[in-house]
């Protein structure tokens, strides 16, 4: 009896040891481009007096382009892949998560991409009368993108490297009971 048992969790054991090793094994290749955006809006206005002014207002934005590429032997079914990007508020503030999911399957040679959400990162305003505004905009500390097969990481890119801590530092201070102000 207690050889079967011992029997039956090696063999579980084993089948939990090949799964991993074969999502680690997976060759696929993940790049991730960063889109900058200025989106603005032009205003012309005559005074009463025919003094001529402009004004521009506008927003900052941010998203990343990211791109899955299978290069393995075969197809990969059921890939999660989760990005994450980390800001900081406005003069030094705390720091804010945005985070995202695709699931998707991958033929031989098959490439997925997607965009991520679009980020504010901060509005401006100026006019030609000399008077300007701009909220302060976010820094961007960095991103992760993981793509998981079968529960583990098969893949993944980031930037900088050790952005994953802030990743966990950002979702812990989003789950926190105690609000300080």
């Amino acid at each position: 009896m207690k050889r079967a048992l011992l029997l039956i969790a090696t063999a579980i054991l084993a089948m939990a040891w090949t799964a991993s090793a074969y999502a680690q094994a997976i060759p696929l290749l993940v790049s991730v481009k960063k889109n900058e955006n200025t989106e603005s809006t032009t205003h012309n206005s005559t005074s009463y007096y025919g003094y001529t002014y402009s004004s521009k207002s506008g927003v900052q934005t941010l998203s990343y382009t990211v791109d899955i590429m299978n290069a393995s032997t075969g197809t990969v079914s059921a890939l999660q892949i989760r990005w994450s990007v980390v800001l900081r508020e406005p003069g030094g503030g705390k720091l804010r998560l945005v985070e995202g999911k695709k699931n998707t399957d991958l033929a031989r040679g098959q490439k997925y991409t997607f965009t991520t959400d679009v980020i504010e990162l901060g509005q401006f305003y100026q006019s030609s009368w000399g008077g300007s505004s701009r909220s302060g905009n976010a820094e961007v500390l960095g991103y992760l993108v993981e793509v998981v097969v079968d529960g583990n990481v098969a893949a993944s890119a980031a930037q900088p490297m050790n952005i994953r801590g802030k990743v966990n530092e950002a979702r812990e201070a989003a789950n926190q009971k105690r609000h300080r102000f």
